[in-house]
């Protein structure tokens, strides 16, 4: 009797206990919503055998609840699937690139209004409805780009195209990189309308000539130095940042406009020396103004060092935004190579490092994937042998 009672204390603490501890550490390693539903389904399975049925309590193990659900299972893929196929086709890797188009609109919309806003030394830009609206079309559609792409990734490994998801994972890093650039374009124009909300005015002392007397004016001799070199670069990032970079439906090819790559390397150039100037002459001028008076110096220098700030984030965003279509050209590439490979199956493969590499996870949440991974960019020109092919159809 000892033993029947200390066998039934087992295979309630050790295997449906095991059982339900081993499915909530694989539901909560994976996070996945697909787990979380084979999780509550497998836990009623065990739940209505042990409390309903009493198979423990008879020494009987019955599969027949789980085959039961195991049936049910089968039956709601196959419906699925049918639906899918047959009635309403859907594809993941269309919806990502239809997605994709959509996600950098409102960093071109932001953009806009950042820079103006620091051309124009007034914050009504940043608190605009138009930029929350921005903003909060880029957080709903990054949302759906990272959940399309999950799905998408079972279509791609299916195929073969395990190569084209992992580019396609870099086009996503890079969209990531330039909305964190743009944060950084915010918060040093927040820093240069700080500046300009509490100006400190010059000691009288330190200048006897009729220059610029105040933060503001500096800050206004330094904008009429920049905006022109500033408006084209800003006309040409809103422009490729507003292109819809995977074409139009229904075959979503990429359509990188490469007058506009020219057009926005020539910009970024004449920026680029257009700030040196502009900052060189802003530090003379310090210089002229603030020569005799150390605190009034220092918040001149201030005033130039947001300036400066503000301007070199904006270079640095134009070659983000390079850098990005480098990223198209990549992913161009290889949709046209179309090389397929099955090697995600052999995952049991600890050999070489880029076999750990391709032994990939199925399943991935968006929170433990980071999307900041530094990709260098290649500024030479391809030959004639070596350049990209015309788009394809990628509905195959």
């Amino acid at each position: 009797m000892h033993l029947v009672t200390l066998s039934h204390v087992l295979v309630v603490v050790v295997f449906i206990g095991g059982g339900f501890g081993f499915m909530g550490w694989v539901k909560q390693r994976m996070l996945n919503p697909l787990v979380n539903v084979g999780s509550t389904l497998a836990a009623l399975a065990i739940i209505g055998v042990v409390t309903k049925e009493s198979h423990v309590m008879s020494n009987v193990f019955s599969n027949e609840k789980v085959l039961q659900v195991f049936k049910m299972l089968v039956l709601g893929i196959t419906t699925t699937t049918a639906v899918n196929l047959l009635l309403w086709r859907t594809s993941a890797r269309t919806s990502l690139r239809k997605t994709m188009n959509r996600v950098s609109i409102p960093l071109g919309d932001m953009l806009y209004m950042i820079t103006n806003s620091f051309l124009s030394g007034s914050e009504e830009g940043l608190v605009s409805d138009g930029f929350t609206a921005a903003s909060t079309h880029y957080a709903k559609s990054y949302a759906q780009m990272m959940k399309d792409m999950r799905e998408a990734k079972f279509e791609h490994y299916f195929l073969g195209h395990e190569e084209i998801y992992e580019h396609e994972r870099t086009v996503a890093r890079s969209m990531e990189t330039l909305a964190q650039a743009l944060g950084g374009l915010r918060n040093a124009t927040n820093t240069q309308l700080e500046q300009l909300k509490h100006p400190k005015p010059l000691s009288p002392k330190a200048s006897g000539t009729a220059s610029p007397n105040t933060a503001r004016q500096l800050f206004e001799q330094f904008n009429e130095s920049i905006t022109m070199s500033m408006t084209g670069v800003r006309q040409n990032l809103c422009r490729i940042l507003h292109e819809p970079q995977f074409g139009q439906p229904p075959s979503y090819e990429i359509n990188v406009d490469e007058d506009l790559r020219r057009n926005l390397m020539d910009s970024l150039s004449t920026f680029d020396t257009a700030r040196s100037d502009a900052l060189q002459g802003l530090y003379e001028r310090i210089e002229q103004m603030a020569s005799s008076h150390e605190s009034t110096r220092a918040n001149l220098e201030e005033v130039a060092a947001a300036c400066g700030h503000f301007t070199f984030s904006l270079q640095s965003f134009g070659e983000d935004v390079l850098q990005y279509l480098d990223v198209l050209d990549d992913l161009e590439y290889v949709i046209i190579r179309k090389s397929r490979s099955w090697r995600w199956l052999l995952w049991w493969k600890t050999g070489a490092e880029e076999d750990r590499n391709k032994a990939i996870r199925l399943f991935e949440s968006a929170e433990a994937d980071t999307l900041m991974r530094t990709r260098q960019r290649s500024v030479s020109v391809p030959d004639g042998s070596a350049a990209v092919p015309a788009p394809v159809d990628l509905r195959t």
